[in-house]
């Protein structure tokens, strides 16, 4: 099956983006640092990417051959 470049950079992104934000999260709950990650930019590339990844995911779910298999 030939992949597509925009799904794969988007996924890219939304997983990038993911992990950034846990870290900074991390760095916040765990080590003390004085980062607010619940409002301005921290929040919204929180929720950015939790809506990229959720989109992503749909559409590559549409995008497979068999989305129901007969056994």
């Amino acid at each position: 099956m030939k992949r597509i470049a925009e799904v794969d950079f988007f996924r890219f992104l939304a997983i990038t983006l993911m992990v950034v934000f846990h870290t900074v999260y991390d760095l916040k709950e765990f080590m003390g640092f004085g980062v607010n990650y619940e409002d301005g930019f921290w929040f919204y590339v929180g929720k950015s990417s939790a809506l990229l990844f959720i989109i992503v995911s749909g559409v590559s779910s549409n995008l497979g051959k068999n989305l129901i298999k007969n056994q």
